[in-house]
């Protein structure tokens, strides 16, 4: 047997103890598992939760611990995928949704908070001129598209391939099945040779060009600030609506990612850490295209939903923004890029095959050395591997996500990241002759 087919077994064999570990020490969670699946397909009603043999059932959440209900108690390093970036049982959103429920909900009509909620997010992101409230992300990146279209009068959105614009925008490599039917057109991330190509081609066709400043499900992979200079100036000289999504990425900056790097789009979108738990989505821009959503002007764009201004939502997301000010989105990203640098250190140092990408409180471990600029395909071993990690790290109670994504919160500044970095390292003391080459 040569030497990789050997290191490979020699991986997948780990991978086998791993799990059996995982499983002996987590049997409530298994016989969770057990039940969903005669409701769930798949035991989950959440496709990004999946795990084998089984994904943990958690219990609950105080600031920055989770516990399972085996009785484990995890250092959360997730966050909810972004979204829990104030910790799990903030005091003040929960004061504050408390005293909005008892003031009654699902009113049916416009409420007292939804302008104020505007008027902050406006003078965050000024960008968003005029704007439109949603239930999520995903919507919100529907709406911003279906917009565009209708103002520009063409039909074609250049997305990029490994974007993730919520589950029925979905450009990562998975099933695309569900993906609503607009008509899209594809360019590599990153690619300003290949950008300059696809949209100069598709000028005439396009509506708008859609892209996330950063990566998030491809593995943290931040826009150079060339590419995206790029993306604004030939959007521009062809007329085609620019459309960030920062749903995820504008808590990486006062501001979003479109502040810290100067770019102003047309259309923005936002959502998850917004609603403070609660679901959130939001759509904004220019007010040329956005003021087709008036009901009084001509060909106005019909845009109902029970739960746009549901004021639960709107009262938690008011609350983020005033707990998420300037300072403390200055502290947090500045906290992440130093763990991340401390990460990449200790990576190097050892000469292991293992990096971390990301900007500010997010970042995503790759099995693989160098820089990465774009999605790829993983080899066998990086498949192995991440999943040893993410396995790992749970061993040593740390909670991330299954890919390797890790993103901060606000009560993580005032606790020990050092148990990360720890961990980090046993993994790679552990697994070293696994991760050279």
């Amino acid at each position: 047997m040569s030497t990789e087919p050997a290191r490979t077994e020699a991986i997948r064999l780990e991978l086998l103890k791993v799990r059996e570990r995982y499983a002996e020490h987590n049997p409530r969670s298994q016989l969770a598992h057990k039940e969903a699946i005669a409701y769930f397909p798949g035991g989950s009603t959440r496709s990004v939760l999946r795990n084998l043999p089984f994904p943990l059932t958690l219990a609950g959440g105080q600031g920055s611990k989770v516990w399972d209900i085996d009785g484990h108690e995890y250092f959360d390093c997730l966050g909810d995928y972004s979204a829990a970036l104030l910790g799990h049982s903030n005091s003040q959103v929960a004061e504050i949704v408390s005293s909005t429920l008892a003031g009654g909900v699902s009113l049916g009509g416009r409420n007292t908070i939804e302008t104020s909620l505007a008027k902050s997010l406006r003078s965050r992101f000024d960008s968003m001129e005029l704007m439109r409230f949603t239930s999520s992300g995903t919507e919100a990146n529907i709406i911003a598209i279906a917009a565009t279209r209708a103002f520009a009068n063409r039909s074609k959105v250049l997305v990029f391939s490994g974007a993730f614009h919520g589950a029925l925008l979905n450009f990562s490599g998975e099933s695309e099945a569900l993906n609503v039917p607009f008509s899209f057109i594809r360019s590599i991330y990153n690619d300003v040779p290949q950008l300059e190509r696809t949209i100069t081609k598709h000028s005439r066709d396009l509506a708008a060009v859609i892209i996330e400043p950063m990566l998030n499900s491809a593995g943290c992979i931040v826009a150079r600030t060339d590419f995206l200079e790029e993306v604004r100036r030939l959007t521009a000289q062809f007329e085609i609506p620019l459309i960030f999504d920062e749903v995820v990425t504008s808590r990486l900056y006062f501001g979003g990612l479109q502040r810290k790097m100067g770019i102003r789009p047309e259309i923005t979108t936002l959502g998850k850490y917004l609603g403070g738990g609660l679901n959130f989505g939001a759509v904004g821009g220019r007010a040329e295209i956005m003021s087709r959503f008036d009901m009084d002007g001509p060909d106005a764009l019909v845009h109902s939903g029970t739960f746009n201004n549901n004021v639960l939502t709107m009262a938690a997301a008011r609350e983020v923004l005033n707990i998420y000010g300037e300072k403390e989105a200055v502290a947090l990203n500045n906290h992440g890029d130093c763990l991340r640098e401390t990460l990449n250190g200790i990576a190097l140092k050892t000469d292991s095959s293992l990096s971390f990408t990301g900007v500010g409180s997010m970042m995503q471990a790759h099995m693989r050395k160098g820089t990465i600029e774009r999605p790829y395909s993983m080899q066998l071993n990086e498949l192995l591997l991440r999943e040893i990690f993410y396995l790992f790290m749970l061993e040593m109670g740390v909670w991330i996500g299954r890919r390797g994504l890790i993103t901060l919160s606000l009560p993580i500044i005032t606790d020990r990241t050092g148990v990360l970095v720890d961990a980090v390292e046993a993994f790679i003391s552990t697994y070293r002759s696994f991760l050279r080459g």
